[in-house]
This record gives C-alpha cells, sequence and structure tokens, in this order.
C-alpha cells in the first residue's frame, strides 16, 4: 500500500521486467551514481559476489543499475517462472550488500579511465559538457561529480549504506511481465523490502539557466580537420499547447534531409557535413525550452557556415512545398508509431513528470492537419527569430578563424576542465 506499481502486461513471451523507480539522482547526491555502480561488484554477507552471479545465472535472471541526474533505476530481469526466486535473492542483494575494498579500487580506476576515454570523445564534450556550460553557465550539473582524489578517497561501506538504505526512500514499481496483477501484488507484499515509513527525497542541487542577453562564443580545443558548432539558447517557459506548433516548425526547418536547413547549407551551398536544428520540450516543466543548431563544417568554410546558419534562423525560406512534405512527415510518423510492451510504463512516467493529462501526440496530429504556413512562421517570429545565443565552437585552435567568430559576441576559450569539471 506504501509503493506504487504500474503494471503492463508482457503478451509476447515469458519475460519479466520489474523496475524500481527513485525520483533520486546525482544532483541529490553526488555519490549515487558511485554507490549503485559499485553494486555489480558486490556479494553479501553470505554470498560472495562470484557465488551471487552464479545463483542469479542460474534461474535465468539479471539486474542492472542506472542513477541519472534526476533518477534512479533499479532493474531486475529473467524467467517469468522464476520471478519470486529473482526478487528474493536480488531484495537479499540490495539490503545486505557488502563492500569489497579491492573491487571498489578497480572500479574507481574504470571511472577515472573512461573520463580520460570522454577527454577524447568530442561527443562527450559538445553534447555533455559544452551544453551544460550553454545551457547554465561555469556552474553546471555536467561538474557536478566526485573530484579524481574524492574517488580515490572514497570508502566502500559508504556507498554500500546509500544502497541499503535506497527502499528507504519513496519509489514506485514498474513492472512488465505475464503474471497476473493480483498475484504480483502478492509475490512483492511476501519480498519487498517496505520500510515503516518512507524517507522523504533530500533536495535536488539546482542550477540556474542563462539569460540570454547577447551572443556570446565559447571554444574548445580539439584535434580535428572540421569543426563543430552549437548554437544555443535558453527560450520561453514551457507551455504544452505549442507542441504541435514546435514539432511542426522542427520537421519543416531543422529536421531530417528534406528540412529547409539541410536542403540549404548541405545540399544548395555545400556548407555542412552534418547540420540540423530543434526547438525543444525541457525534461521538467519547470524549465524553459531551449533552442539548439548545429553544424559541422570544413574549417576553412567556418565564416560562410556560421553567417548562412544566421541567415536562415533568423530569416527561413519559405517553401509550400518543403512545408507539406513536413506536414506529411509528422503525420505518417504518428499513424505508424505504436507505444507497446514496456515503452507503456516509461511513456506513463514521461506524462507523470511533465504533468500530461492526455497522451501529447492527440494534440500534434489533429492541429497539423489544419496547420499552415503562416503559423509556422508566426511561430518562428515570436520563439525564433533575432534570438541571442552562445555559440559553442569545438575545434582545432591553428585551424579555427577566431577574427570571424568575434563578429558574433566577445569570444573565450574553455578548457576541458571548465567544461567537463575534470
Amino acid at each position: 500500500d506504501k509503493v506504487p506499481v504500474h503494471y503492463t502486461e508482457n503478451k509476447d513471451n515469458t519475460l519479466f521486467s520489474l523496475m524500481y523507480l527513485l525520483n533520486m539522482g546525482t544532483l541529490n547526491n553526488k555519490k549515487l551514481e558511485m554507490a549503485v555502480n559499485y553494486l555489480e561488484y558486490l556479494g553479501t554477507d553470505s554470498l560472495s559476489a562470484e557465488d551471487f552471479k552464479k545463483e542469479m545465472y542460474k534461474i535465468g535472471s539479471s539486474f542492472n543499475v542506472f542513477s541519472s541526474n534526476n533518477m534512479t533505476y533499479i532493474t531486475l530481469s529473467g524467467l517469468e517462472r522464476n520471478l519470486e526466486a529473482s526478487l528474493q535473492l536480488f531484495e537479499h542483494l540490495l539490503t545486505n550488500v557488502k563492500a569489497d575494498e579491492e573491487a571498489l579500487t578497480e572500479m574507481v580506476e574504470g571511472v577515472l579511465k573512461k573520463r580520460e576515454d570522454s577527454k577524447k570523445d568530442k561527443f562527450s564534450i559538445l553534447y555533455g559538457g559544452m551544453m551544460d556550460y550553454a545551457k547554465h553557465g561555469e556552474n553546471s550539473p555536467a561538474k557536478y561529480i566526485l573530484s579524481a582524489e574524492e574517488l580515490k578517497n572514497q570508502k566502500g561501506e559508504e556507498l554500500t549504506a546509500i544502497v541499503r538504505d535506497l527502499l528507504n526512500f519513496e519509489h514506485r514499481i514498474l513492472y512488465y511481465g505475464r503474471m497476473p496483477l493480483n498475484e504480483l501484488k502478492n509475490v512483492l507484499k511476501a519480498n519487498h523490502y517496505l520500510a515503516a515509513e518512507h524517507k522523504a527525497l533530500p533536495d535536488a542541487q539546482k542550477f540556474e539557466f542563462v539569460e540570454n542577453k547577447e551572443n556570446e562564443v565559447y571554444w574548445t580545443h580539439y584535434d580535428m580537420v572540421q569543426t563543430d558548432i552549437m548554437m544555443f539558447n535558453n527560450n520561453e517557459a514551457y507551455d504544452e499547447s505549442i507542441m504541435p506548433l514546435y514539432s511542426m516548425y522542427n520537421e519543416y526547418f531543422g529536421g531530417g534531409m528534406g528540412s529547409i536547413l539541410f536542403q540549404e547549407m548541405r545540399e544548395s551551398r555545400a556548407l555542412a557535413y552534418s547540420v540540423w536544428a530543434s526547438f525543444s520540450a525541457p525534461y521538467m516543466p519547470t524549465e524553459p525550452f531551449g533552442f539548439r543548431a548545429f553544424i559541422g563544417t570544413q574549417v576553412d568554410k567556418l565564416p560562410e557556415a556560421v553567417k548562412g546558419m544566421f541567415e536562415l534562423i533568423n530569416e527561413p525560406p519559405i517553401s509550400e512545398k518543403s512545408f507539406e512534405n513536413a506536414r506529411e512527415s509528422v503525420l505518417s510518423k504518428i499513424e505508424s508509431e505504436r507505444i507497446t510492451k514496456s515503452s507503456v510504463l516509461f511513456n506513463y512516467e514521461t506524462a507523470l513528470r511533465m504533468g500530461y493529462t492526455v497522451d501529447p501526440r492527440k494534440a500534434v496530429y489533429e492541429q497539423a492537419q489544419s496547420m499552415k504556413l503562416q503559423d509556422v512562421l508566426d511561430f518562428h517570429q515570436k520563439y525564433i527569430k533575432d534570438r541571442k545565443y552562445r555559440i559553442m565552437v569545438l575545434g582545432d585552435r591553428n585551424k579555427i578563424n577566431f577574427k570571424e567568430l568575434e563578429k558574433y559576441g566577445k569570444v573565450k576559450e574553455l578548457s576541458l576542465e571548465e567544461v567537463l569539471g575534470y
């Protein structure tokens, strides 16, 4: 009675997936990701890590744990006929997990190695650290992490205490399987640990969103032939009612190969090897919309590429044919898309988080059929035209044309430590 259970029947096979979901992530506790990842290295007071894995293998079960900024996912999956045995074994691990300092050292070495690899991965640099910097400035979620020194000094018992405490917090259960709901409830009541009273979730660290008052240019050195440029704007406050408009705008302006942006920048002007733009909803309804425009170009074409992007963002070409193609694409995607299997549960989770009372695709589908090109142009005029941007540039310092970039705003270099936090 204390834990909500969201259930969807599996009609396809005899496997199950059971997830414990907590509205608590690394922004609530920096050590949470490390703690849940540590779980995969460990056993209990009565089963070694190796023995635990053998027992799980015998009954055809496995588990996975993951902690993001805002959520923690603890997933048990396997053969439906062994659900109760799997649950008993897994709950034993969660509530009796035992620290292993040698395993912790190994895990920390893996984390530090992964960080070094991230410094060489342009996707992690641009879409992780630099995008967070564009949204939040120098105090960003990407940098809200344990330092290398903190990682090396971390004690295993503190991490296992965090794991053992997880089910004492408010959480809910997502289940996808064949077992009838009433039978599932009885299995959970008999085997799922329930605290006498759940703890309230700890407050999450808050990060302000940058107000874009002027164009600013930030660059980070990366040894490559091309240059990647991301233009970002923290836009208006979230409003669910404009979803049909921005869905159509995205398809018309910055979506796939038929979009205005792709056709102009890549096909007509040959200024990009990759280009796209998107007006997107935030993770939480209390956060603002964001607009992103990306172009990957040869370094010698940077002046024309940036100039062309600004021209198209502020004055997009008007094409009834492109608009009709965009409408057809939006409608056909919804007509062919089916939310099935465990996706039902995750779509419901999104609805709860965003405050949806009906599937938002319904409004998109209905309004798209009668929408006019002028509606999209009006949307562009209100939300996109003449906005100010943080222009994030990733490329080789010896090849970037900085004088050209200075035309668009004050230019500042960002080190990898400034964007990634390490």
